[in-house]
């Protein structure tokens, strides 16, 4: 399942309207009346319609589903089933992506499936109730620093910009002339397929995408205990090394580093957290990696939370001087 945000606002019609969204983990019914629609094949390697076409399809327990697909392609409580036993009604190709919808709330996305229509192979659909938080807390209204303030570079010369293919998806800290600190989280999702050449560091700017200095990436370094942990987001840190010295000016600056395993607030060892009980301030989407500062000594990299500042959620943190003798170990710093 993905999010897509468009780059204007949606104006509501006859013809254009959101559909409702189900309560986190909502049941959902075998046998409820289902309609998917879409453009997809009317056929199995059929062809395309030029209208738009929808069908009522019946839900499937997944203890059923999974007694159809017998074949490895396991289901699973991120998934759902809808289909006759009989065949000849699904999604095809084409319909992926596309809406399953139950009293019109969106509970399903079009995933997969064996074949179209077939008997005994009922359409597979990403669960929406399930991943219902997930949605919330990216697709929230707000998505930078919450509760701050407009600020210039040079009062914070060592933030930078992390991109992908030059679009802006988190923030760093220079810790010296070649090394930048950031989350893992931020690199992790591309580390198999992708060069670390097709990341950037923007650095020097004030201003999201725009001026400043940018620099290439030649190394890209996660913390060996990230992704092999049972809790989610233990070890949250990478290292970045840029192609060339950045040399450093009013607006380009490296932070301090803390002493060796300074104290701080748990989570795990690995995290700290920060922010207010009631809520109203915090880091928030696109913040991911940035730093966070006590005394001009970075303690934290920004990682993960629940939403954006909710009261009694605080930010969570990963912990920078846990994890100082990795940095000095990889980076020389």
């Amino acid at each position: 399942m993905c999010l897509i945000q468009v780059s204007r606002e949606i104006v509501f019609s006859n013809s254009v309207q959101p559909v409702a969204l189900p309560a986190p983990h909502a049941p959902l019914i075998p046998g409820s009346r289902c309609l998917v629609s879409g453009w997809g094949t009317l056929t199995e390697g059929g062809s395309s319609p030029s209208q738009l076409h929808a069908v009522e399809v019946p839900l499937i327990s997944i203890e059923s589903c999974n007694e159809y697909y017998q074949n490895g392609l396991g289901v699973t409580e991120t998934m759902m089933c809808a289909g006759s036993p009989y065949g000849g009604r699904h999604a095809c190709q084409g319909d992926s992506g596309g809406p399953l919808v139950v009293d019109n709330i969106l509970i399903g996305i079009v995933s997969w499936g064996a074949g179209c229509a077939r008997p005994n192979f009922p359409g597979v659909y990403a669960n929406v109730p399930f991943v219902r938080e997930w949605i919330t807390e990216v697709a929230e209204p707000d998505s930078r620093i919450v509760g701050g303030f407009p600020v210039n570079i040079e009062n914070y010369p060592y933030q930078v910009s992390l991109e992908y293919v030059y679009s802006h998806i988190c923030g760093g800290a220079i810790i010296s002339n070649r090394w930048v600190l950031s989350a893992a989280h931020c690199t992790q999702l591309w580390r198999d397929y992708t060069p670390p050449s097709l990341f950037t560091i923007r650095m020097g700017t004030s201003f999201l995408q725009s001026e400043g200095d940018r620099f290439t990436v030649t190394r890209v370094i996660e913390h060996p205990g990230y992704g092999n942990s049972a809790t989610p987001f233990d070890y949250d840190m990478c290292l970045i090394q840029v192609s060339r010295e950045i040399v450093f000016s009013n607006s380009l600056q490296p932070v301090a580093l803390p002493a060796h395993h300074a104290v701080s607030a748990d989570v795990t060892e690995t995290m700290m957290c920060a922010g207010s009980p009631y809520g109203g301030r915090d880091a928030c989407q696109g913040d991911s990696g940035g730093p966070l500062i006590v005394d001009n000594v970075l303690i934290g990299i920004v990682s993960w939370g629940a939403g954006c500042a909710r009261p009694n959620f605080p930010g969570v943190y990963a912990n920078v001087p846990f994890m100082r003798e990795w940095i000095t170990e990889v980076s020389g710093v």
